[in-house]
């Protein structure tokens, strides 16, 4: 950063995300959102080289002393949104993505939160089930796959099972949302068409309560998540309680050290800032792993139990580490 010069720190999502604010109210200087659909409005996003540098300029702004960046929930320009003839929307929509995508290598000097390619090799579920494997996680009896008779074996071997999507949600604009399932061997679910959807299969564990973590940096925010919604009986996923208004959510003060050690390490080793930790407690009162989220929502644990997870987010972006990256 030049001398003298006011801190610039960049947030790369929808302008309409609420988590904005529980960052914004612990900087002194105003987060510059850079938000996809702003080139449907003619926004300006420049790039050039000076000097072996890349400058960028946002809506006229010349973005050059940027300490940190945040990597939250961009929404990317649908084809259907760009006002040109239907043979060219494609060509607009992946050149209009591309030219966003040079913001993911600028800036490399400043702390992101969290790299976008760690992100993306992080989403990678049964590298994050070998990683938490490895430092030492329960881990539940896990298949993904494509083939309905290897799913249907791992079915019949376990006395129950979870059935989950890769990716949970049918699209932005669907509405719908394919919840975690109990099924067992005496009513296996109909895999005719798996191999159009693959799924994720898992040993059923008989859990006490869902346990949320979240990590930023060296910082864990842990979290007890009940939900007590009677509908969906089969369902295993406290997300419905979003839908119903069933969930409990309480800070979890007696979450255990060498936990959150496991935690800030599997989030480390996923070369990560920040991770949502999905974790239960089954009724023996051991913790199972099931998923880290690398940028995974955070906003309800912070209003149900006043965690300050924005300001441990606002204080990382604002440090000056030239030499971070």
């Amino acid at each position: 950063m030049s001398i003298g010069a006011v801190r610039q720190i960049i947030v790369i999502t929808d302008k309409a995300d609420t988590h904005l604010p529980y960052v914004q109210d612990h900087l002194d200087v105003p987060l510059t959102i850079i938000d996809p659909q702003e080139l449907l409005r003619r926004g300006e996003l420049t790039f050039s080289i000076e000097k072996g540098k890349v400058i960028v300029v946002h809506n006229g702004v010349r973005l050059d002393n940027v300490t940190g960046v945040w990597y939250r929930k961009p929404y990317y320009i649908a084809a259907a949104d760009i006002p040109v003839a239907a043979p060219y929307k494609s060509y607009s929509q992946s050149n209009m993505r591309a030219h966003m995508d040079l913001l993911l290598s600028a800036f490399r000097r400043a702390v992101w939160i969290s790299d976008y390619y760690a992100i993306c090799r992080a989403e990678n579920k049964i590298y994050q089930l070998q990683l938490a494997t490895r430092l030492g996680f329960n881990v539940p009896r896990t298949l993904m796959t494509s083939n309905a008779s290897a799913a249907l074996d791992f079915i019949t071997a376990e006395d129950n099972c979870i059935v989950k999507a890769h990716l949970s949600y049918a699209g932005q604009d669907s509405g719908k949302t394919f919840f975690a399932t109990k099924i067992n061997r005496q009513s296996p679910p109909d895999l005719a068409f798996l191999h159009l959807a693959p799924a994720i299969f898992q040993q059923a564990i008989d859990t006490q309560f869902d346990v949320r973590v979240t990590v930023v940096g060296d910082r864990v925010f842990p979290a007890i998540i009940r939900n007590n919604t009677s509908s969906y009986a089969d369902a295993r996923d406290w997300r419905i309680g979003h839908f119903e208004g069933g969930l409990s959510i309480e800070a979890y003060d007696s979450f255990p050290a060498h936990m959150a050690s496991l935690c800030v390490q599997h989030v480390k080793r996923l070369r990560l800032r920040y991770g949502a930790i999905d974790l239960v407690m089954d009724k023996q009162g051991d913790f199972w792993f099931l998923e880290n989220n690398p940028n995974g929502q955070w906003g309800f644990i912070e209003i149900n139990t006043g965690h300050r997870i924005g300001e441990a987010i606002a204080s990382m972006l604002a440090k000056d580490n030239k030499n971070s990256r």
